[in-house]
């Protein structure tokens, strides 16, 4: 899992998806149960927007 934790230069919507890849990724090495995933989607619904502004905040 090392070589998969990259630089998160990270345009609009696409932190939401990224986490959403790495609940996928959880899943299918059973690290994460998919009704926990489900869980963590909903919170990642509501924090992604807010992750992306201030990413956004942080460009130069």
């Amino acid at each position: 899992m090392r070589g998969e934790i990259g630089n998160w230069k990270l345009g609009r919507n696409e932190t939401s998806k990224k986490a959403k890849s790495w609940l996928r990724k959880l899943i299918r090495r059973k690290v994460l149960s998919e009704s926990n995933a489900t869980e963590y989607e909903a919170i990642i619904e509501k924090l992604g927007p807010k992750l992306n502004a201030f990413i956004n905040s942080t460009k130069t």
